[in-house]
């Protein structure tokens, strides 16, 4: 099989037989590593992200444009202890998936497809505060998964996500059930709308966390439906993953979190 990978100071992509996509953004405690360690912890990310798509025994012809990764996988070490790491956990991953890399290089003008991938900014992954999380998780009981979200944001322990990637239960929560769940809905806020006539109409329990839009049509709706309203403080407002951090400037908008729960009506 064929696996194309890159990595930018944003995030990471991979290019799986030249039809899968993989991508990623970097944890917020990654931010300001040299490139040639995000470069080799990418190639970690796409293999965890394809698992179920390689087969054990599978020989992996790993492409990279990325001469420093290439070097380190060829040799098996490096003097780097930041690379001898990245390495032993690539290593230790391949082993677990009993697949085998031969490594090549690729000039960057031709790995153009996982470089896009790399680079892209997702402007609809905004996250609530931890703190903000915190509170609210602990007024309304351990939440049970968390709807929208990826595997360096996600606020529980079993997530869906917007695309596949390590760890989540499944993609597109819409098309889940969600009535056997105390959920946490933090959704992109174009999708709002059906997020709400979807808890309204299968009677979920959830928490969802929303502008203060009074104009949108689905607000009267969810006002209507919710048992409690929380407008949230500037101080707990959102911020978004990859290439915005923690410390970015907050949007304009006031946030509140609406708590449906059916029972409670």
């Amino acid at each position: 099989m064929l696996l194309d990978t890159d990595a930018s100071s944003l995030g990471w992509g991979g290019v799986l037989n030249q039809a899968a996509e993989a991508r990623g953004f970097h944890a917020v405690d990654r931010n300001g590593l040299h490139i040639n360690c995000l470069e080799l912890r990418a190639i970690t990310l796409v293999l965890r992200f394809f698992y179920t798509l390689i087969p054990p025994g599978t020989i992996l012809r790993l492409r990279t444009d990325s001469m420093v990764a290439l070097g380190v996988i060829t040799a098996g070490s490096s003097r780097s202890p930041v690379l001898m790491s990245q390495y032993r956990e690539l290593h230790e991953l391949c082993h677990t998936m009993r697949v085998e890399l031969r490594v090549e290089h690729i000039p960057s003008v031709l790995n153009d497809w996982a470089d896009r991938l790399s680079r892209e900014n997702d402007s609809t992954d905004w996250t609530l505060s931890t703190a903000a999380f915190h509170r609210l998780d602990g007024r309304y009981c351990p939440h049970s998964v968390d709807l929208f979200a990826t595997e360096l944001n996600t606020r529980c322990d079993r997530f869906y996500s917007r695309r596949h990637c390590p760890g989540a239960l499944a993609t597109n929560a819409l098309k889940q059930s969600w009535t056997a769940e105390n959920a946490w809905a933090n959704p992109p806020f174009h999708m709002l709308g059906a997020v709400v006539n979807k808890i309204v109409s299968s009677g979920a329990t959830a928490t969802l966390i929303t502008p203060i839009w009074r104009a949108q049509p689905w607000w009267a709706v969810a006002v209507e439906n919710c048992c409690e309203s929380d407008p949230l403080s500037d101080a707990e407002g959102v911020f978004t993953h990859g290439l915005r951090s923690a410390a970015a400037p907050q949007p304009f908008w006031p946030t509140a979190a609406l708590r449906f729960a059916p029972d409670r009506r």
